[in-house]
């Protein structure tokens, strides 16, 4: 049986520069905040994240200067289910 194509799926995160939101530098990129509004339609099939009427895309340079968005808060009590 032969796999499918993912003809439609969106596209990862190339390796572009881009300026950071943050410091206003121009480096590579190395985190992507993608906000996607929820009225989005969904008859239209979208080849990436910049199609999309209405996305918010933030490009960061670092963790630092992305801020809490990227940094994982968790703690092992979290995950136990008592």
């Amino acid at each position: 049986m032969a796999r499918p194509k993912y003809k439609n799926r969106l596209l990862t995160i190339p390796s572009m520069r881009k300026k950071c939101n943050t410091c206003g530098s121009i480096k590579e990129v190395q985190h992507r905040l993608i906000v996607v509004p929820k009225d989005i339609p969904k008859t239209k099939k979208f080849k990436d994240y910049v199609d999309i009427p209405n996305v918010v895309i933030e490009n960061y340079c670092s963790v630092e200067c992305s801020g809490d968005e990227f940094i994982n808060n968790y703690e092992p009590e979290d995950f136990y289910q008592g």
